[in-house]
């Protein structure tokens, strides 16, 4: 029978960062080794898997996201990208056409002709304002604010009746480009039938270079046109060219005084200038006194070789 085995000598665990007395002189033992400093903690992945976005400056982390979680933000590193992005033409194989051309009112347009395109902005004080555009003999498009009450029925009256529909949203000032890209999916999540989108407030889609070009981006993902107001050196309007969205200035816009002579006035100056420069684009509210005024200038200009386009067709060019 064996004898019980005497048990293994033990060996106090030294605790990490533990106090050791000294060892006397001449104890032929190395001194321990300091212990090593644990290694910090690998900052936690966000829980989709996702990147972390950078914070905005002035805004504490996530709050923009908090304030539409919903939408996607993966477009942001879009600003400062030099490469020029493909056009509405360049279409997937077997995808859908892209909302410029999938959602564009018909037109039959003659070949060669100087094309202008009005724009009446819906603000909702019209009632019935679908059945009364689509009353006009000459056609026009919508514009439409998609933060306005009842902006989704309003896209649908239109739509109804073959009428294309852009979006005129706002940012406030001091906005960037973060705040585009969360405002953009609030756009198109209210009028996914827009076209384009047409800058309601001059410059509010251009404030500086970097929330251009990301509102340039956006639209180049999209699928969706562009119309600003004139600025500068129209540097908004070159970096949608270089993205590839088809993009055009808006010449003026009419009816802000409501007489009508003066509008009369005006839309003459917008055929003058679609006849200089092959196209125009010109956009003025949704009044019951500026709809009688269009019908009579439009009548009498069917055989002055100018073509009453819709917005789509002076933006994309096409014959």
């Amino acid at each position: 029978m064996r004898g019980a085995e005497p048990p293994a000598p033990s060996a106090a665990p030294d605790a990490p960062g533990a106090e050791t007395a000294p060892r006397p002189p001449g104890d032929a033992a190395a001194p321990a080794a300091p212990a090593a400093d644990p290694a910090p903690d690998a900052p936690e992945a966000p829980a989709d898997g996702g990147t972390r976005q950078a914070d905005v400056p002035g805004r504490g982390a996530g709050d923009l996201a908090q304030l539409a979680p919903e939408i996607p933000t993966d477009r942001l590193p879009r600003v400062g990208t030099e490469a020029a992005q493909p056009g509405p033409d360049a279409a997937v194989p077997g995808a859908p056409p892209p909302p410029i051309r999938r959602y564009a009112a018909e037109a039959d347009l003659p070949a060669g002709a100087p094309r202008l395109a009005i724009v009446l902005v819906d603000d909702g004080t019209l009632a019935f304002g679908a059945e009364a555009v689509a009353s006009l003999p000459v056609p026009v498009s919508v514009a439409i604010d998609p933060a306005r009450e009842g902006a989704a029925a309003a896209m649908a009256a239109y739509r109804a009746r073959g009428i294309e529909v852009l979006a005129a949203p706002d940012l406030p000032d001091g906005a960037g480009p973060r705040d585009a890209e969360i405002a953009a999916g609030a756009w198109f999540a209210t009028l996914p039938e827009a076209v384009a989108v047409i800058e309601g407030r001059a410059g509010a889609l251009q404030q500086d270079r970097a929330l251009a070009e990301q509102i340039a981006g956006i639209l180049a993902d999209e699928g969706r046109g562009l119309v600003l107001h004139r600025q500068g050196l129209d540097t908004g309007l070159a970096l949608a060219a270089r993205a590839g969205v088809p993009a055009a200035p808006l010449f003026r816009r009419f009816g802000e005084a409501g007489e009508t002579a003066a509008i009369r006035r005006q839309l003459e100056r917008a055929a003058l200038r679609a006849r200089s420069e092959g196209a125009a684009i010109v956009a003025g509210p949704l009044r019951a006194d500026v709809l009688p005024v269009l019908v009579s200038w439009g009548l009498a200009t069917r055989d002055a070789g100018i073509a009453l386009a819709p917005a789509s067709a002076v933006l994309l060019g096409e014959e």
